[in-house]
């Protein structure tokens, strides 16, 4: 069992986190929507729950790609427990290439300049093997985590004129 399935088990996921929301790219909307048989109605426009959300010094050009002049983006919706509703009993019900780019690059920390560094905060490491570590588990290397990154930041610069 993956460690993303022990802990959708115990519904402590970071998709399932009550001031979580996952935003989505034109282009992820565009790759789930194949998925679901050309359905859209699985994001929509909100303001972010987590205020913290809109203090993005480090990044400045994140606001101006993600938000529109009303303070809203483009998420996931959620369920009524506030989680994904794309979360399973045993995690995301899409494969890694259909997930949005924001969640196939967790637990990494990023900005449009590269890669920051690991956040473990939200995973349950104590379910970790004895010598396991996080990214050995969720199966998540720098390299794969750096070609997201740059398709995230490409997308969402590509997309601005769909904010408005």
């Amino acid at each position: 069992m993956s460690l993303c399935s022990e802990c959708a088990a115990i519904q402590v996921t970071c998709c399932a986190k009550e001031l979580r929301d996952i935003l989505v790219t034109m282009g992820d909307i565009a790759r789930l929507s194949e998925q679901l048989g050309g359905a859209q109605d699985f994001w929509e426009y909100r303001q972010p729950v987590d205020p913290e959300y809109l203090d993005q010094d480090d990044d400045p050009n994140w606001n101006v790609y993600t938000l529109r002049p009303d303070g809203t983006r483009k998420v996931l919706k959620k369920t009524a427990a506030r989680a994904c509703i794309f979360l399973t009993e045993t995690g995301c019900r899409f494969s890694e290439e259909v997930r949005p780019i924001v969640c196939r690059m967790f637990p990494f920390t990023y900005t449009e300049h590269g890669i920051d560094g690991i956040d473990e905060s939200e995973c349950p490491v104590h379910l970790l093997q004895d010598g396991q570590t996080l990214l050995a588990a969720l199966d998540m290397w720098q390299e794969k985590a750096e070609k997201w990154r740059k398709m995230l930041y490409d997308e969402l610069r590509t997309q601005g004129e769909y904010l408005s």
